[in-house]
């Protein structure tokens, strides 16, 4: 199980440790969620396309905390080595949480992709997306299973 930092690590592990509750009806609608969704589909076409200076400036404010900018793509590049280029990927699911662990209450949602590459087959991608305020909802945390 590869992963990028400890933060993506407490943000997944809400996925199978926290209920899902939804804070107050904040994002009590799909059109939230497919939101996240589509930001999530977006920022990993980037990283798929090896534009990692874009992946990083369009991520929440956490992950780019967590995760210095110049250390970034040689981290998306370890995370991925010897699967070789993209063939497909399938929307698993997604989930909301207003709490995680180590991370401060908010809205986020936990999304899962599994992948196909040119060498391995049925990789797990999991997202953690966060609304990030005026920036609206950005990627937080990425994962590999």
């Amino acid at each position: 199980m590869k992963q990028i930092m400890p933060l993506a690590l407490a943000l997944y592990l809400a996925s199978g440790v926290v209920s899902g509750n939804l804070a107050n009806g904040q994002v009590d609608n799909d059109f939230q969620l497919d939101r996240a969704q589509k930001v999530a589909a977006g920022w990993l076409v980037l990283v798929d396309n090896g534009d990692y200076d874009s992946s990083w400036a369009q991520s929440d404010k956490l992950f780019q905390r967590s995760m210095v900018r110049e250390t970034w793509p040689d981290a998306a590049t370890s995370l991925r080595s010897g699967f070789g280029r993209l063939v497909s990927r399938r929307f698993g699911r997604r989930q909301y949480f207003d709490r995680l662990p180590g991370v401060p209450d908010g809205q986020y949602v936990v999304i899962t992709y599994t992948a196909d590459f040119e060498n391995r087959k049925g990789v797990d991608e999991i997202l953690t997306v966060s609304f990030d305020g005026p920036r609206g909802w950005r990627v937080a945390g990425y994962r590999i299973k």
